[in-house]
């Protein structure tokens, strides 16, 4: 599982690399993007409707409360400046 969502991760990774030589006007690039659009979805609901619900069985709330609370620190220290 974990493996699986890692591949899909690089997956996207490699068409966004791919999108930044493709002119952002040609039917390529739109094609691509919605390509993403579709990977990140289903990656997102197979999360929402495996990963997540099983890690909440296995782990103690104490450890999903810490889990999020590093998580939004790392989200705030990684965001770009606004």
């Amino acid at each position: 599982m974990v493996e699986h969502g890692l591949n899909e991760h690089h997956e996207v990774e490699k068409l966004l690399r791919q999108m930044e030589s493709i002119p952002a006007d040609s039917d390529d690039w739109m094609d691509t993007l919605e390509t993403i659009h579709a990977k990140v979805r289903d990656h997102v609901e197979e999360e929402e409707a495996g990963i997540f619900p099983k890690a909440r069985q296995l782990l103690g709330e104490g450890q999903l409360n810490q889990m999020t609370d590093r998580f939004m620190r790392t989200k705030e220290r990684e965001a770009p400046p606004s």
